[in-house]
Order: C-alpha cells, then sequence, then structure tokens
C-alpha cells in the first residue's frame, strides 16, 4: 500500500512531495508527533492510527482508508469521524 500511495503522489504532485511512512507501532509518541504536525496529508486505515490527525496542522487534509467488508457498525471511529 505505501508504494501505491508513493506512485500516485509522484504521478499527480511530480518529485515536489516528500513522503514519509510513520509507523504506529508503541514507540515514543514525541517523534510521532512532530512528523504528524507538519504533515500536508495523513493517508491511514479507518481507526487508532487516524486519531493523530489532532496533531495535524491547519488547512491538512485526512485519507481514511476503509478496508472493504469492515463493519461500519463496528467500527467506533467512524462515527468520531
Amino acid at each position: 500500500m505505501i508504494d501505491c500511495i508513493k506512485n500516485v503522489s509522484k504521478k499527480i504532485l511530480g518529485n515536489s512531495v516528500k513522503i514519509s511512512v510513520v509507523s504506529f507501532e508503541p514507540k515514543e509518541i514525541v517523534p510521532l508527533v512532530q512528523k504528524v504536525s507538519r504533515a500536508k496529508l495523513l493517508v491511514g486505515l479507518t481507526e487508532g492510527s487516524l486519531s493523530s490527525a489532532l496533531f495535524l496542522p491547519k488547512d491538512s487534509a485526512v485519507v481514511e482508508i476503509f478496508p472493504h467488508g469492515l463493519s461500519q457498525e463496528n467500527t467506533p471511529f467512524i462515527r468520531v469521524s
């Protein structure tokens, strides 16, 4: 999925965009918040990792990837977003 996002971004925006991949596995929170707070776009699967959108700067965007077949009724983050 990461390669797909990088390829689409390059085709649309050229090489003027820097793409960083951030893992939200248990790590120190400060470096993650620093990266997200400089992002223009946050792309992630539904649920927990998108909670970092709280740290996005003004005028940023979020793309939520919702897996096919996942029940929206059992996905509490959708009600929040």
